[in-house]
């Protein structure tokens, strides 16, 4: 009888400790963080991303200012036809990892990168923003009879989690836009040019690094020139223009981007005397290169306003006279060195 006794006192011992350690287990204490999140007018504030975090999961807690804990940094920035996310992971021991997101509704990308930022807290996270209740009924084990049924809910919990990584992951094609400049070219031409520039343009999406950037384009100018005798000169410019801009600067959440880029310029300066008897015209190759320093503004998700200043640097140097009464006068000697200045639209396609 003493025997039968002792191993009950055993047995009951025994469950007594695993159900206080199951206990433990299920109340596991919340993750001390810290959430750093910002985006722009419009989107998602501050507010509505913890409630959207604390509907996914609630195994988190703020924590205390000289308390050691993983800093996420969500940020959320306006693109010229669409919205990017970034979210990275610091922890207290230096290492970092990060996320990006994009879509063209900023609700869209602030809603990934919450489950993002629970899934990163909580694997068992909800991959739908649910109540609290809700989440509670869902974590109630299904009886016995329907393991069928279990494991259907839990596979497709899996693979609506791992379907945001996809897209995510998914490379992002380039982005496509056309536009028309105002061109007033200075130094370089004998007096103050002016003209035009239609372009067209190739520009990395949003999550590349670097964003680089391809434009081609036909630029026309003209400038007038009168002399002291009376006679008069035109001078006209036709080029083909090649840029290459290796990155992109974003500003004010990438709605203002600065492109620091290099053009080259290929085309023909035609000349031709004005108001004398008789009156010729000459026709000269024309090349430059120069650095160019471009902001865009984009005011819309497809319509983007321009600037830009460069300096020009001929590859050619002519020189052009007019024979007038008798006398040859130098009328134009191409500088070394000039420059321009343009404002602009374009049109982003994609």
């Amino acid at each position: 009888m003493r025997t039968r006794r002792k191993s009950r006192t055993s047995a009951r011992a025994v469950v007594l400790a695993v159900t206080l350690a199951l206990g433990g287990v299920g109340k596991a204490e919340p993750e001390a963080v810290r959430i750093d999140y910002a985006a722009p007018s419009g989107c998602p504030d501050a507010a509505a991303f913890a409630r959207s975090l604390q509907e996914r999961t609630t195994r988190f807690r703020r924590a205390a200012p000289d308390e050691q804990a993983r800093r996420f940094i969500v940020r959320v920035t306006a693109t010229s036809s669409s919205f990017s996310g970034r979210l990275e992971i610091r922890s207290p021991d230096g290492g970092a990892a990060v996320r990006s997101v994009e879509a063209s509704i900023c609700d869209d990308v602030a809603s990934a990168l919450a489950l993002m930022t629970a899934l990163a807290i909580d694997p068992n996270a909800l991959t739908n923003p649910k109540t609290a209740s809700e989440s509670a009924a869902q974590a109630t084990p299904r009886p016995a009879s329907e393991p069928g049924k279990e494991h259907s809910a839990a596979s497709e919990t899996v693979v609506a989690a791992r379907a945001p990584s996809v897209a995510h992951n998914a490379s992002q094609p380039w982005r496509w836009s056309a536009g028309l400049m105002a061109d007033m070219t200075f130094a370089v031409s004998p007096t103050l040019a002016y003209g035009g520039d239609l372009f067209v343009e190739a520009e990395a999406p949003t999550s590349s690094k670097l964003g680089p950037a391809v434009r081609m384009g036909i630029f026309l100018d003209q400038c007038n020139v009168d002399l002291p005798t009376g006679a008069a000169a035109r001078f006209q410019w036709a080029v083909a223009a090649v840029e290459g801009c290796p990155v992109r600067l974003g500003v004010m959440d990438l709605r203002l981007a600065v492109h620091p880029c290099l053009a080259f310029r290929l085309g023909v300066l035609h000349g031709e005397g004005r108001t004398i008897s008789q009156p010729k015209q000459t026709l000269s190759l024309w090349s430059d290169v120069g650095p160019v320093l471009r902001l865009r503004l984009a005011m819309t998700p497809r319509l983007i306003l321009e600037a830009q200043g460069s300096l020009v640097l001929p590859l050619r140097r002519p020189t052009f006279t007019i024979l007038d009464t008798g006398r040859e006068t130098t009328v134009y000697s191409v500088p070394s060195i000039g420059g321009s200045a343009g404002i602009g639209v374009a049109y982003q396609f994609r």
